[in-house]
């Protein structure tokens, strides 16, 4: 970007160029792209932090898009779970089972609400735990979490509204098949 006010600048170093001098040319474009940047990142700095500023109103309504996208996503957890469990991976069974918790208010910090489903593995009933989780302080995301330690997968609400993305049903199924993998591997030792 060249501003109206740096004409002069800018002719000096095309001048510059035109007389076998480059560099005062590099020298002034590097500094524009530097001054595009940060003004770039204050906007988005600027436009963060007004996000940040939610009417009522507008607050029920991304909440209850974050919610019906939870649920959303819950459902292909549970189709992800049911087709794992009908592949037995290295002779190890796998079943699943759904466990209840209440959305309003009782996931743990920094969630909001959770609702969790069982995969169980083998006849040592070694199991691996996905909950479905409303992140508090993001309104634009649900992750799935599990029962082993920084095991999360976030998903932003766009790609799970009005539909999964093809590519978000196939993050959830990799993801299942992933802690499936693992799970058998826990148990075959």
């Amino acid at each position: 970007m060249v501003w109206a006010d740096q004409p002069v600048p800018y002719r000096a170093a095309l001048k510059a160029a035109d007389a076998g001098d480059p560099q005062p040319f590099v020298d002034f474009v590097f500094d524009r792209a530097i001054d595009a940047m940060n003004l770039m990142a204050d906007r988005l700095a600027t436009a963060a932090a007004e996000g940040q500023i939610v009417s009522g109103a507008h607050r029920r309504t991304a909440e209850e898009r974050q919610f019906a996208a939870a649920e959303r996503l819950l459902g292909q957890l549970e189709r992800a779970l049911r087709t794992v469990s009908t592949n037995a991976r290295d002779g190890v069974a796998t079943t699943w089972d759904q466990t209840d918790i209440a959305w309003a208010g009782s996931g743990p910090v920094p969630y909001a609400d959770a609702r969790r489903l069982t995969m169980v593995a083998g006849g040592d009933q070694r199991s691996r735990h996905f909950t479905v989780l409303l992140p508090r302080d993001r309104l634009d995301a649900v992750d799935i979490a599990t029962d082993r330690p920084g095991s999360v997968r976030r998903f932003r609400v766009a790609d799970l509204e009005p539909e999964l993305t093809t590519s978000t049903a196939l993050q959830v199924a990799a993801f299942v098949e992933a802690q499936a993998a693992e799970l058998a591997a826990e148990i075959l030792g």
